[in-house]
Formats: structure tokens, C-alpha cells, sequence
């Protein structure tokens, strides 16, 4: 019987540790086996959880340095990317916009 990822989705974001509550389910399919993986990498559910936001704020230090292109879809995604001007968002509010962006990763609970 596959176990409900979004019980231990939920699990994960109230403090399980994969570590101990979970060594039992890694032999119960790729999808909880290679989340407890990429738990482990990230360094707990938090930082998982954050990982795309993460990469948003260094594509927009790439785009600061002219070693990156921001997306070309206009409106708020131009203005969040927009480094050049005195209009640029400082990073902390850069992180804080994209803090009400809900990823697959965020908890639906």
C-alpha cells in the first residue's frame, strides 16, 4: 500500500525528522524515498521548502550582475526583477514578495 504523501508532506512541515520517523518508508516507492533524499539535501523541510524561492533571488543577483537575462513575461515579474533603476526592490523584500508565492512544495494545510 503506497503511503498518502501529503500526510507525511504534513508530517515533514510540523517538525518529523526522516531520520527517525520515517526509515521504514523508503522502500515504499521512488516518490517518498526521493523526497526523504531531497529532504536531506536541503537540510530539513524548511529550507525545501524555500529551495525555489531561493533560486528566484539568485537569478535575480545573476540579472544584478548582467550574468543572467530576468523573464520577459511583463507586469510584477518585471518589476520584481528590475535591478537597474531606483525603482529595484532591495533584496529582503525581493524574498518577502516571494514568500506569498505558493510552490508545489508548500504545505496545503
Amino acid at each position: 500500500r503506497e503511503p498518502n504523501m501529503d500526510l507525511i508532506a504534513l508530517l515533514f512541515s510540523r517538525g518529523a525528522s526522516p531520520d527517525q520517523h520515517f526509515k521504514n518508508l523508503e522502500g515504499h516507492g521512488v516518490v517518498v524515498s526521493g523526497l526523504i533524499r531531497d529532504l536531506r539535501r536541503a537540510g530539513g523541510w524548511q529550507q525545501f521548502v524555500n529551495e525555489p524561492r531561493a533560486r528566484l533571488l539568485h537569478l535575480r543577483t545573476l540579472c544584478e550582475r548582467s550574468r543572467a537575462t530576468p523573464p520577459r513575461r511583463g507586469g510584477a515579474v518585471t518589476r520584481l526583477f528590475e535591478t537597474r533603476s531606483r525603482r529595484a526592490l532591495p533584496p529582503p523584500v525581493f524574498f518577502h514578495v516571494l514568500s506569498f508565492w505558493r510552490t508545489d512544495r508548500d504545505s496545503k494545510y
